[in-house]
């Protein structure tokens, strides 16, 4: 599954996919929900091919970055591409009923990274993220 936005994607429904791609843009004004990318996912397996967080919202204490969510019941890959929140600082949650491994040009780049998965997490490349 590939999707491109302006303003933020959100599929919290019960969704059965084996890759996705997401890219999110643009600002979203005071009062908006947050721009953020939001997945999640039900397959034995999902394989991230690439995220790209740049989209910001606009609070009361000023602009933040877009967050990256993905959730799977199964094993989580990240490979072919980045997942990336850096240019808004935004965060990173990535849970996973298995294990979470990163693959041959799968990187991770943003704020806080915040993974949980009941198989482990292999992050083998080199990833930039402030904690």
């Amino acid at each position: 599954m590939t999707t491109i936005s302006v303003g933020g994607t959100t599929l919290n429904n019960l969704n059965m996919v084996t890759s996705f791609t997401a890219g999110n843009s643009g600002t979203t004004p005071l009062g908006i929900p947050l721009n953020d990318i939001a997945l999640r996912n039900t397959s034995a397996s999902l394989l991230i091919t690439g995220i790209s967080q740049t989209g910001m919202s606009q609070t009361a204490d000023g602009m933040i970055g877009g967050n990256i969510f993905v959730s799977t019941s199964g094993t989580l890959n990240i490979g072919g591409g980045a997942v990336d929140a850096s240019s808004g600082h935004g965060n990173i949650f990535l849970t996973a009923g298995s294990s979470i491994n990163e693959m041959t040009g799968g990187t991770v780049s943003g704020g806080v990274l915040t993974t949980s998965s009941v198989g482990g997490t292999m992050l083998k490349n080199v990833n930039t993220v402030s904690r």
